[in-house]
This record gives structure tokens, C-alpha cells and sequence, in this order.
């Protein structure tokens, strides 16, 4: 098993995943659910297997755009215009790409799509977990939207459970 430590500072959103593929390419059943509330998506990162289900549905009384903008994928532009409504897609591997709201332009989702099981994002205590990772030296590599993308080397018996430290040197913004 992997895990990461935040201390001192937790960040959430960020996408952590092996580098290449450890086997067990099984594609979960359940779909990853992205909802539009509040003129709002939630949540704001996600992470599904290649050939899973990403599903958005329209959980407000307003009209919803997905606006897929991925390099890989083929970009895709649809509205729902009731609540309840809903959007599939079962999406290619990918590195993270933006998903916009054409109608209401101040939100948006990052998804990336993996070609394996081990990837994860960052809860509100900035953890994530890999169960059942093989045997074996893996790159380990977490992306943040804003801080970018640091990598690290793993070495992995069975059985064993390591924890992973990532350092983001925040970048200040140009006035």
C-alpha cells in the first residue's frame, strides 16, 4: 500500500498516481459522478480508469454545460437542461485536461483518465491511499493544477505499506 504525509501543510485536489501500469487492469463497474450544484461542479478534481464511466448529472434548477477540452479524447460540448439529467462518457488515458461550463464560466473539473487501478486524489486531509499495489520499484508521480507535477521513487515488498512525502514549492503569482 501507498499513502502520502502531508505534514505540515495538506493540499487537496492533486492526482496521484504510479507511473506505468503494476497489472490488475480491471475497469470498475461504478461510475465516477461529477455533479453540477450550486452552478458549481463537484468535485473539482476527479480520476477514473480508462473505459469507466464518467458520468455528470445536473443536480440544479439551471441549465448545465460540459465542456470537455481533452488532447487525446475527442473534445465534447452538451447542456442538460433539467435536473437530473445526466452525461456519459467512457474516455481514453490521459493525462489531466479541463472540463469548462460554458454557462456559468467560473467553474470547472479536472479529470484524468488511467490506462491502470493506482491512482487516487488527495482528500480534504490531503491523503490518498493505494490498496493491493504489487510487489515492485515504482515512479510515483503527483500533479496539482496549479503547483504542477513532482515525482518520486518507490520501492515496494509485499506486505508492506510506505508512505510518500511531496513538497510543492508554491509559485507566487505575477502582479
Amino acid at each position: 500500500m501507498l499513502n502520502l504525509n502531508t505534514d505540515p501543510v495538506t493540499i487537496r485536489n492533486v492526482i496521484v498516481s504510479l507511473k506505468a501500469s503494476a497489472g490488475n487492469e480491471k475497469t470498475p463497474e461504478s461510475p465516477v459522478v461529477v455533479e453540477m450544484r450550486g452552478c458549481v461542479f463537484h468535485p473539482h478534481v476527479v480520476a477514473v480508469q480508462a473505459g469507466q464511466t464518467l458520468r455528470f448529472v445536473n443536480a440544479d434548477d439551471y441549465v448545465m454545460a460540459v465542456h470537455l477540452l481533452p488532447t487525446v479524447n475527442p473534445e465534447a460540448n452538451f447542456t442538460r437542461p433539467r435536473r437530473g439529467d445526466q452525461l456519459d462518457f467512457q474516455l481514453k488515458a490521459e493525462p489531466p485536461f479541463p472540463v469548462r461550463c460554458d454557462i456559468f464560466p467560473w467553474t470547472s473539473v479536472w479529470v484524468a483518465v488511467f490506462d491502470h487501478p493506482y491512482f487516487a486524489v488527495t482528500g480534504e486531509d490531503g491523503s490518498f491511499k493505494f490498496p493491493d499495489v504489487p510487489s515492485g520499484k515504482y515512479t510515483i508521480e503527483a500533479w496539482h493544477e496549479k503547483f504542477g507535477t513532482l515525482q518520486s521513487e518507490v520501492d515496494l515488498n509485499s506486505g508492506e505499506t510506505k508512505t510518500v512525502d511531496f513538497t510543492f514549492d508554491p509559485k507566487p503569482d505575477k502582479p
